[in-house]
């Protein structure tokens, strides 16, 4: 994944963690299940997104140049005035260097997850040096909630004097741990409340939830946005499980209230991915009891309607969106950046064939001259794209037809062509040398098609029915719609720039392809 592709990741997950944390703020009353299903929704989007398949282009951008395939050029440098013989053009090799921020995330990443498993293990050593649970009413309560739930089997009850609130710890068999100060000299009533909820845990599948929930938080960890999301979403979680406890027990909520204060606030928990701890910290048991002022509402339609729409949003909006230009409903085949000069196909050595498709104009002028084994100078001040597709004509043909598309010309200086800016208002003067010239339009009739293409591809279209010579100018620009059947290539190119701000001419056996003079106000 490319680092544009990774902050587009990092500020659409962030957009949507505040969305979802701003309307929770704003709508307290929400469920707390429907909570902590919306939570799970939106962290799966930073999982999803990086799937190659989960990408969707809306192209809603203005709509600018036509797609351009880069295809390999060779990168030329402005050259000096030179009189010896030519230089070979060379593509300078990238210098590969490892990028200090991917350094930086690797490891931050590394440590958080590292740190994860460290809890993990610890969590582990603590299960291993418990001892079971032999309390016949507790493991009534076991067999009678865990096999309704269908998790009965997959469960371990132990206890341990390692801890002082209750918690869960994953695996290939969940473990429910119990502290011993509970069981030796606490309530009953405390115990079966804190079995219940970490029953209700095993049976929500919290476990892998908010797994998921710190992975993200460790691919991200230098995001504020996705730790603040994933507080919020622990909390939800722990609020949904004390509401399927409460409604599991039975007991009123003040009662189960008291059994979490009594058995949550004693020690600030870490955060251990495969284990959940009952303890909280003051602020978070404040924001738990203040969630279960809520249980006891009945949603209403609206405000089901409401968590529907949320849930809806949140779906769509787990794939990666790129915004891309809106695309007309046929713009031709993609403009492919190419350029090639070879020799003439018509048994002469002193013709050429050339080709280029929007193209560096001054990589082109340099690939001429290299190829014609010529010297030459090139003025910085010409830059541009051309796109020509020249066959049979002289060196110095196809340079000036170059040259028209970027406003310059030449001059032969001793035997070395001195290109130079003339200005979109000078015309080129005519050179003198030899020259190649022909009768370039066919005779054939052509049949042409096109509705609402790019005018330059539909350009190239027609041209490559009838290979021949021409150039476009850059300033064409345009969207056409023709049918012509059976005429002549001039007539097609005729009707083809007919509602186009363009036209053309035939010079020296070139077809020209320039924007249309507008008069001058007299």
């Amino acid at each position: 994944m490319t680092r544009d592709l990774f902050v587009a990741l990092v500020l659409q997950s962030s957009l949507l963690f505040l969305m979802v944390w701003a309307i929770f703020q704003l709508a307290p009353a929400i469920p707390a299940n429907a909570k902590a299903w919306i939570w799970r929704l939106a962290f799966l989007k930073p999982i999803v997104s990086l799937l190659p398949f989960a990408a969707i282009t809306l192209h809603l951008l203005p709509a600018g140049i036509p797609e351009v395939i880069l295809a390999k050029a060779p990168v030329v440098e402005s050259m000096p005035l030179i009189s010896g013989p030519p230089i070979p053009i060379t593509q300078k090799a990238e210098n590969l260097t490892f990028d200090p921020l991917s350094l930086l995330w690797l490891l931050g990443a590394a440590g958080m997850l590292g740190a994860g498993i460290v809890g993990r293990l610890r969590a582990g050593h603590i299960v291993l040096h418990a001892r079971p649970v032999t309390d016949a009413y507790l493991l009534d309560l076991l067999q009678e909630f865990g096999g309704a739930s269908g998790t009965a089997d997959q469960l371990a009850l132990v206890c341990s004097r390692s801890i002082q609130s209750p918690m869960v710890v994953g695996g290939r068999k969940a473990t429910i741990v119990l502290p011993a100060s509970t069981l030796e000299s606490g309530s009953p009533s405390d115990a079966k409340l804190m079995l219940l909820h970490e029953l209700a845990h095993v049976r929500r599948r919290d476990l892998s939830w908010l797994g998921l929930i710190w992975l993200v938080q460790s691919l991200f960890f230098f995001n504020p946005i996705v730790w603040l999301a994933a507080r919020c979403a622990r909390q939800d979680h722990e609020s949904a499980t004390d509401r399927h406890t409460a409604q599991w027990s039975g007991v009123p909520i003040q009662t189960y209230a008291d059994m979490l204060l009594r058995a949550s606030v004693v020690a600030r928990p870490s955060l251990v991915p495969g284990a959940l701890p009952m303890s909280e910290s003051y602020r978070t048991i404040r924001r738990r009891l203040n969630a279960m002022k809520h249980f006891d509402s009945k949603p209403s339609l609206a405000r089901k309607s409401a968590i529907g729409a949320l849930a809806l949003v949140t779906l769509c909006a787990l794939p990666m969106y790129n915004l891309a230009e809106a695309s007309s409903p046929q713009q031709g085949p993609p403009l492919e950046v190419r350029g090639r000069v070879e020799a003439g196909d018509a048994g002469r050595p002193d013709v050429i064939s050339a080709e280029f498709q929007s193209y560096d104009a001054r990589t082109a002028l340099q690939m001429l001259c290299e190829y014609s084994h010529k010297s030459y100078s090139i003025d910085p001040v010409l830059k541009g794209t051309v796109t020509v597709d020249l066959r049979n004509v002289t060196f110095e043909t196809a340079l000036q037809m170059l040259l028209r598309q970027i406003d310059g010309t030449f001059r032969n200086k001793k035997g070395v062509y001195v290109m130079t800016y003339q200005g979109p208002s000078v015309t080129a003067p005519p050179f003198s040398g030899p020259t190649f010239s022909g009768h370039v339009a066919p005779s054939k009739p052509v049949t042409f098609k096109c509705d609402r293409m790019d005018l330059r591809a539909a350009l190239r279209m027609l041209f490559q029915l009838r290979p021949t010579n021409y150039t476009i100018d850059p300033a064409v620009q345009g969207v056409v719609t023709v049918s012509v059947r059976e005429v002549t290539l001039d007539v097609a190119l005729t009707t083809l720039l007919k509602n186009s701000n363009a036209t053309y001419r035939l010079d020296k056996g070139v077809y020209l392809v320039v924007p249309r003079s507008t008069p001058k106000k007299k």
